[in-house]
């Protein structure tokens, strides 16, 4: 442990160069990993509807033919309208 702690104190510049790479590595994975994570959990309709003003679109929402049809495809609150039609017809335009 003492030997680590000295290294931490005075490290080389080997061991600098290693550390600055390392620390580099840890950042560029967050800042691809967080992005996606953000997203995925903020696209949800529960996430949509949470904030106290949007419960009683919410409750009229669950009544309407896009919360209930045949098909089983919902129109969400974070659905695309550039994605439409594959919505519709389970299928790209």
């Amino acid at each position: 442990m003492r030997k680590l702690w000295n290294a931490l104190r005075r490290p080389s510049a080997r061991w600098s160069v290693l550390a600055l790479v390392a620390i580099g590595i840890v950042i560029g994975i967050a800042l691809i990993v967080l992005p996606h994570v953000g997203i995925k959990v903020t696209s949800t309709t529960e996430f949509c509807v949470s904030c106290h003003s949007m419960q009683p679109v919410y409750e009229e929402y669950k009544q309407s033919v896009h919360f209930q049809n045949a098909s089983g495809v919902r129109a969400e609150c974070h659905a695309g309208y550039s994605r439409h039609g594959e919505a519709q017809t389970g299928s790209e335009q």
